[in-house]
């Protein structure tokens, strides 16, 4: 989606339209002496990895259910273009993600969660470029999670996506089918996470106006070349206000 709207918050290159909340911070809530704070932990092939802070944070919109044109059609807003097609979702509805990223310790990398809901476009409210729900967290349920598997792909599917950038390794590892088009070769079939699971087990409002959103997860990454890393142990944490930042 080379031709989107300009993203204040650097996502993926293809993704979508977003906005930063940049408002000043609020300290993080504490319960019975304990302090919440944004945490990642997860083991990848055995070496073991945890979050140094969390560094962007956003929401945006993507076209889903991605068809091809050989010619552009007139009225319609082109989601991508691709091994010379243009490629348009449903002009009804559209796909509401919640992005949050994170640098590792050490220099370790960097990893990124976005959560994913379709909608239809009358259950949404419009802010500029953006439909955005009234509440972000209706896309954080507590329960176990599908998997985006198709995220730069034909959009079918909505739920959890990651990509990772881990020293060592080459290239960036993804939860879902890599590839740079749409129409890239691939071995690998929207099952690719049969045997895995991403579990929000807590989503709190504390006394400080903050939400606290906790998650497991066990799951497959891939390469560019389609091979296969392990995540195992996987804990997230996210303090946040889970604003749209029009609504602060």
């Amino acid at each position: 989606m080379k031709n989107l709207i300009p993203c204040i918050l650097l996502c993926s290159s293809f993704i979508f339209a977003c906005k930063k909340d940049t408002t000043a911070p609020i300290p993080s809530p504490k319960e019975k002496g304990v302090v919440y704070e944004d945490s990642v932990s997860f083991t990848l092939n055995g070496k073991a990895y945890d979050i140094d802070y969390k560094n962007e944070e956003g929401v945006g919109n993507r076209q889903f259910n991605l068809k091809p044109s050989s010619t552009p059609i007139e009225g319609l807003k082109v989601a991508r273009t691709s091994g010379g097609y243009y490629w348009y979702g449903p002009q009804d509805s559209i796909l509401c993600d919640y992005l949050v990223g994170f640098f590792l310790n050490t220099y370790d990398g960097n990893i990124k969660f976005s959560f994913s809901k379709k909608y239809k476009t009358d259950q949404l409210k419009k802010d500029l470029h953006l439909w955005v729900p009234d509440d972000i967290t209706d896309i954080l349920k507590v329960g176990k999670h599908s998997f985006a598997t198709d995220f730069s792909r034909e959009i079918t599917l909505d739920g959890v996506s990651i990509e990772a950038y881990l020293k060592g390794i080459d290239g960036t590892l993804t939860s879902y089918i890599p590839g740079n088009s749409i129409l890239t070769p691939t071995s690998l079939t929207k099952e690719i996470q049969n045997n895995s699971v991403f579990e929000i087990t807590r989503l709190q409002k504390t006394d400080t106006g903050l939400y606290i959103v906790e998650a497991k997860f066990e799951l497959n990454l891939f390469d560019k070349n389609e091979k296969l890393y392990r995540v195992e142990n996987g804990f997230l944490r996210i303090v946040s206000r889970l604003k749209s930042p029009w609504a602060i």
